[in-house]
């Protein structure tokens, strides 16, 4: 017993409709990486706010950056809608603006994590804030980061 069909013509239209299943997903994922057209920017990866300090990050694509809100940085702008706030890594700060309303759970001294793109002057231009779930809770590439900021500075210390 044989999985492809016995005629010739059946094989063809197999083969074609594979053919244009392989394609049609190729080329989905193909626009959804950043920079590439139609959804440029689908994919966003992580930088602590010392990666992009430290000029790691693209501007103007979309990327998400994690930590945790500095104390007292939390204002309303003139708008009344848009929200401006500062994430740290305990080693840098990114400003943060976000127009729209925060989470519930959103605090300052907790992580939070924004998604949105970098403008010219380095303050990202979010259009998603996450907080963290609960006290327990912290998203692991923050928390990665964070480690990674606290081991630097420990090291830095001892020498």
């Amino acid at each position: 017993m044989s999985i492809f069909p016995k005629t010739e013509q059946r094989r063809r239209r197999l083969m074609l409709v594979i053919v244009l299943v392989f394609g049609l997903s190729t080329s989905l994922i193909l626009l959804s990486l950043p920079g590439s057209g139609g959804g440029a920017g689908a994919i966003s990866f992580f930088y602590s706010p010392t990666d992009i300090v430290a000029g790691k990050a693209p501007a103007k694509r979309n990327i998400d950056i994690g930590g945790i809100v500095v104390e007292g940085s939390r204002k309303q702008l003139d708008d009344g809608v848009t929200v401006q706030f500062a994430v740290t890594d305990m080693k840098n700060n990114i400003t943060v603006r976000y127009k729209g309303i925060l989470p519930d759970m959103f605090e300052e001294g907790k992580g939070a994590v924004a998604k949105g793109k970098l403008d010219d002057k380095g303050i990202l231009v979010a259009n998603i804030v996450l907080a963290k779930h609960d006290e327990k809770y912290m998203p692991p590439v923050v928390k990665k980061a964070l480690e990674k900021q606290k081991l630097n500075s420990t090291l830095k210390l001892k020498q």
